[in-house]
């Protein structure tokens, strides 16, 4: 029997080794002859010789450190990541082995395991399982054929060209690339792809179902299921072959850069945990209701009690889900827990489905190995200037961007053009009696502190007439024509009851010192507003961007295991910054 002795990485504040309740080498000798493999996180009092696993963290595999039948002590009570070790554990043992818990056992009693592990013993101490069938991920097991699916719209195909050429360019053996929508007239990669799903009707935009209808088309076992601003690095093969196989439900970290030599960066969309919520599900809501009273139910009782951070890449938590824009999982561990197609954008879905995940025994972490990029960022997300996130210590903590060394080279803030938002502008200002169009509108050049003028002047000298639809329009219009963002339900929900509640005018005096709207103080000073074309968002390779790139690695690796995380350090950070960044080559025709 070989003993193994696992031990935490010592940055995650673990107690020592020395100050656990060792266990008796009797105790161990008592199972030499009944399993092969013994495991704990406890130090061993006697003279039992050992294996010592350090570093154990959520990025640490052990596909291929356990055989034969295996006993586990107390891993459960011991550590966070006993749900990582036995998913592994679970996907590397053969079809008739054995596997003892003394302690709690119930992971191996979730729905993902019931119909592979059969129970053959048990007391109040131990249970005893036998696997008798693979696991569905298992029996999706290889790394060399590829499913890429991207919900798409019909908008401007420019940014959506560019990630198609990456994906094609990755050495996968197989590989088909499923686009669930019709793109823009200006797509130019038909004959390389496969569109589904053209009757999904929007608005609302159905996320859940598109992403459902990629996995019902996929023709290979392993998904990648991207959104439309998503930049995939172009090692991806090397980092997933690096990681292994047999995973659940995988991420990547995303980092989102505001200028075009890679100085200021945030992490951006890939992996969060819930706080201070408890998780509900929509059967525990009253039966009779319909499907979007249902929806809107369960969307409040997570935005009023709930609190949202990106997770530790090297920690683990039960609340801890990938937040939507980027999956890596296997086809049949996606059937075993698929998205709620009566959920749609921003309803929490990709919350849910993590929440349902965990409930099942399927695992959310992330690969630290590769890296992605996000072609644009929500202001509503990136405006504040910080994000929340868990330390290496498991703390809530907040990180502000780092700032540009140089100035001068920042993408622009919005999406749309100068022209696009002096149509609106005008549209809004006919609709609500704006007598006067703000004199800032005939400027040649619209720059931040411009653009909150003309918001500012706009909202406070419209006209509204005071009834529920009225009210209704006038919040869409301002996200819509003025700030040309998405607010969430719940802010317009809120805004909406103020106008309704109280005098107008007060009421715009309030939106207009809404933390949104003061983010955008922030960027007062910025040279560019609006983009002339999406290729404004891909950098040009030079010299100036290499270097750069390399400073922000040296920054990354001074608090790596913080807000990002790269096994390899300086090197790993700075080769993963160039891999992901999408260059300008990618949309020049």
């Amino acid at each position: 029997m070989e003993v193994f002795v696992l031990e935490h990485a010592k940055q995650l504040g673990y107690p020592s080794v020395k100050k656990i309740a060792p266990i008796e080498s009797s105790y161990i000798d008592a199972y030499r002859n009944q399993v092969d493999v013994f495991v704990s996180f406890r130090p061993i009092k006697g003279s039992v010789p050992f294996t010592r696993i350090r570093y154990v963290d959520a990025c640490k595999r052990f596909l291929d450190c356990f055989y034969g039948d295996r006993l586990f002590y107390m891993i459960a009570e011991d550590s966070e990541f006993a749900p990582l070790i036995l998913w592994d554990s679970a996907h590397s043992m053969n079809i008739g082995e054995s596997v003892t818990i003394i302690g709690d056992a119930s992971y191996y009693q979730k729905e993902y395991f019931v119909k592979s592990f059969l129970i053959m013993d048990r007391s109040e101490d131990y249970t005893t399982f036998k696997k008798i069938s693979e696991l569905p991920a298992e029996q999706d097991a290889g790394l060399d054929d590829w499913t890429f699916g991207i919900p798409v719209g019909p908008g401007d195909a420019t940014a959506l060209n560019g990630i198609v050429k990456r994906i094609l360019e990755l050495n996968c053996t197989h590989k088909e690339i499923i686009l669930c929508g019709r793109p823009g007239d200006n797509f130019k990669y038909w004959n390389f792809v496969k569109v589904v799903g053209e009757d999904i009707p929007a608005p609302p935009v159905q996320i859940c179902r598109k992403k459902n209808t990629i996995v019902k088309h996929a023709k290979y076992n392993n998904l990648c299921i991207i959104h439309d601003r998503v930049f995939l690095p172009r090692d991806f093969m090397e980092g997933m072959r690096r990681y292994g196989d047999y995973f659940g439900f995988l991420g990547l970290q995303s980092i989102y850069f505001g200028d075009s030599w890679n100085q200021k960066f945030v992490r951006y969309s890939d992996y969060h945990f819930v706080q201070s919520c408890e998780m509900v599900t929509k059967k525990s809501f009253l039966v009779g209701n319909s499907k979007r009273e249902i929806t809107h139910r369960y969307r409040s009782i997570f935005y009023k009690n709930s609190s949202f951070f990106y997770a530790n890449v090297r920690r683990y938590k039960a609340f801890s889900y990938l937040t939507g824009s980027l999956y890596i999982c296997k086809k049949r561990v996606w059937e075993q827990c698929p998205q709620d197609e009566d959920l749609v954008w921003e309803d929490y879905e990709d919350v849910l489905q993590g929440d349902k995940a965990y409930r099942k025994g399927i695992i959310s972490t992330i690969n630290p190995y590769i890296f992605s990029q996000s072609i644009f960022a929500r202001q509503t997300i990136v405006g504040c200037g910080y994000v929340n996130f868990e330390n290496i210590q498991g703390n809530v903590s907040k990180k502000y961007y780092y700032y540009p060394i140089i100035h001068g080279m920042s993408k622009p803030y919005m999406n749309g053009t100068k022209e696009s938002f002096i149509k609106n502008v005008k549209s809004f200002c006919e609709k609500y009696g704006v007598a006067k169009l703000p004199g800032e509108l005939c400027k040649k050049e619209i720059n931040a502190a411009s653009r909150l003028q003309i918001i500012y002047y706009c909202i406070l000298k419209s006209t509204i007439s005071l009834n529920k639809a009225s009210v209704y329009d006038f919040i869409v219009d301002i996200q819509k024509k003025l700030f040309q963002r998405t607010f969430s339900p719940e802010d317009i929900e809120y805004w909406y009851k103020r106008f309704c509640m109280y005098d107008s005018r007060r009421v715009k005096i309030e939106f207009l010192k809404w933390e949104l709207f003061m983010a955008d103080l922030t960027l007062v000073g910025r040279n560019s507003v609006f983009a002339d074309s999406i290729k404004d968002y891909f950098i040009s390779k030079s010299l100036c961007c290499k270097l750069f790139s390399f400073i922000t690695a040296l920054k990354l690796n001074f608090q790596n295991g913080n807000l990002f995380y790269h096994p390899d350090g300086v090197r790993g950070f700075y080769r993963e910054i160039l891999a992901s960044t999408p260059w300008r080559s990618y949309v020049e025709e």
